[in-house]
């Protein structure tokens, strides 16, 4: 197991998340997603000429008429007609979607909802030409984040299975990037992170993936504390790493703990007990898992002791470092200062 990744862990609570409940693979994984751009010759096959059901091949693939775009289907039932470039064991039914960009774009291309071990493929042009590749940038599916498309040329997006698998998926194609309105209030602390960047491994709050550990202390407060953060993904070694920020925080008085996160990208949210270390810490609360710009929630009635809050992106790879999110954080109350009866004589006799 890959010693950068946060360890599997049992999760022993729900959290409140707006909107319908997902069914998406833990986050808590060792996955290691594989992102390739692909510039090596594309054979077309035979079978593209003999096609002929909507969305099955290049030439009768289903149109998206504009942007944003969103689709739900399966890939059951659909010829094998195109090879994921960047999946090993590849060879599964494949879907085939089509878009002319009426003027230049920058595109989020998602198919991390999936019933399956998706890919994603994209190819351009008269000649179909490869441009990108992702596998499983988001567990089991696939992403692709800030691909250029031209304006007047056809791009077509490939859905496709690993080793003959299929099942549903959603489609989701978004100008990039997504805007968020992130009100920081004046009060709010900073995170104070620098921006995470290709070929440097992050090692700032990193908490518990790696020694030695490291967090970020949210100090106690009589009112709700705001933290305003960022994070993102990269690449390092070949490998893709997302930027996941651990805060600490030390509770003098048992009560309810209440987290919630607003962000630019696909968040996830939890509260870890860390009361025996990073040994062993357990999940309480999550993770709860949402779309960007979105606000996600967890609660859980906790003992005096030490906890975590874990935030990241959702997933490993296509979300640009600094990214911005505002972590909020109620229930964290300071120990009542003691006071002590004195008299006029002892004062005087303390400070002469």
């Amino acid at each position: 197991m890959s010693p950068f990744r946060i360890l599997a862990a049992v999760l022993a609570a729900q959290c409140a998340r707006a909107g319908a409940a997902l069914a998406v693979p833990s986050q808590f994984s060792d996955a290691a997603p594989r992102t390739a751009q692909i510039d090596r010759p594309f054979s077309v096959p035979s079978t593209f000429a003999a096609g002929g059901a909507p969305g099955d091949d290049f030439a009768h693939a289903f149109l998206i008429p504009d942007l944003p775009y969103a689709d739900t289907g399966t890939t059951c039932g659909f010829q094998d007609d195109v090879t994921s470039p960047c999946t090993f064991l590849g060879g599964a039914p494949d879907v085939v979607y089509v878009y002319t960009p009426p003027a230049d774009a920058v595109v989020d291309v998602d198919v991390c909802d999936v019933a399956f071990d998706a890919s994603l493929h994209v190819y351009a042009g008269p000649e179909w030409k490869p441009v990108a590749c992702n596998d499983d940038a988001c567990g089991r599916g696939a992403r692709i984040a800030g691909l250029e498309l031209q304006a007047g040329v056809d791009y077509y997006f490939v859905i496709d299975g690993w080793n003959g698998t299929c099942g549903g998926y959603r489609l989701a194609i978004l100008i990039d990037p997504v805007l968020c309105q992130l009100d920081t209030p004046p009060n709010a602390r900073y995170e104070g992170e620098p921006d995470c960047h290709a070929g440097v491994y992050d090692a700032y709050n990193r908490g518990c993936n790696d020694y030695p550990y490291s967090f970020t202390t949210i100090e106690c407060g009589d009112s709700t504390v705001v933290v305003a953060g960022t994070y993102g993904t990269y690449r390092y070694y070949d490998e893709d790493f997302r930027d996941t920020d651990w805060y600490q925080l030390n509770l003098h008085h048992p009560g309810l703990l209440e987290c919630s996160v607003l962000g630019g990208a696909p968040t996830q949210l939890a509260i870890l007990d860390g009361r025996e270390g990073c040994e062993g810490w357990s999940a309480i609360a999550g993770p709860a898992l949402g779309e960007a710009c979105e606000p996600i929630a967890c609660q859980a009635a906790l003992e005096p002791g030490t906890y975590f809050i874990f935030v990241a992106t959702r997933w490993y790879a296509g979300i640009r470092c600094g990214t911005r999110y505002l972590l909020s954080v109620r229930g964290h109350r300071c120990p009542p200062i003691a006071v002590r009866t004195a008299t006029w004589g002892e004062v005087k006799q303390r400070y002469r």
